[in-house]
């Protein structure tokens, strides 16, 4: 179904590719049939229409360089030519059924082995093309995927930074430094004390076999009473 030569800006270079884009009449209808719905491509295709009708039979082949330079028509569908290798590419709206049928053709069956999202994208690239479509791949799923690769991690959440206190010492928060070589006095850690709003920071020598009670004593002795109460730790 591919056009019989590539046209890349002003040259008509032979296409020697065999492959066929298309092997079922029905998908080249549906396809059609979703040109009208669409009306992005709409305008492309009027803008296409409007620039061959402008182009003389000796420079038709000429005008593609001209407005819309990478899309034209041919066969009654509309055909996308990449910049980059000269590939043409039949273009699909962005319809989410027909999407997901060429999608399936690429992915599900046996030759497409269940491959990720950028062989994919690289195998259905070589001969389709429509708007979005690295975001379409990735939104598909199937279900062999969905028992065979499933999410390693958990789903990441909403953002939640912390408030910021209105006062200083009003919020503390506290770690501990653990098996440090130990010193005369028996002690092997060290207890910090960070303050939520300037980040200010204390240091207190402890033990790591210390008792709750134990923990609060220099937070009480040395933050609440010189500096002020705090409403959290």
């Amino acid at each position: 179904m591919k056009p019989e030569s590539k046209t890349f800006h002003e040259l008509a270079v032979p296409s020697f590719s065999e492959s066929v884009v298309v092997h079922d009449p029905e998908l080249v209808e549906a396809i059609q049939g979703g040109y009208r719905k669409a009306k992005r491509i709409q305008a492309i295709k009027a803008a296409v229409a409007a620039r061959a009708k402008q182009a003389t039979k000796t420079s038709r082949k000429h005008a593609r360089a001209l407005g819309f330079h990478a899309f034209f028509i041919e066969h009654a569908v509309l055909w996308f030519q990449s910049a980059i290798d000269a590939q043409l590419q039949l273009v699909v709206p962005n319809i989410q059924e027909l999407n997901h049928r060429i999608i399936t053709e690429a992915h599900d069956l046996i030759y497409g082995g269940y491959a990720g999202v950028h062989r994919t994208y690289l195998r259905l690239s070589d001969s389709w093309y429509w708007f979005k479509m690295v975001r379409s791949i990735h939104k598909y799923e199937c279900e062999p995927c969905r028992r065979n690769k499933p999410r390693l991690t958990k789903p990441t959440g909403l953002v939640e930074p912390l408030a910021v206190p209105e006062e200083r010492w009003r919020e503390i928060s506290m770690d501990f430094i653990t098996d440090l070589p130990r010193t005369k006095a028996g002690h092997d850690a060290i207890l910090v004390g960070v303050d939520g709003l300037m980040k200010c920071m204390r240091f207190f020598v402890t033990k790591k076999t210390m008792t709750a009670p134990e923990v609060a004593n220099p937070l009480i002795e040395h933050i609440w009473k010189l500096r002020a109460r705090s409403d959290h730790v």
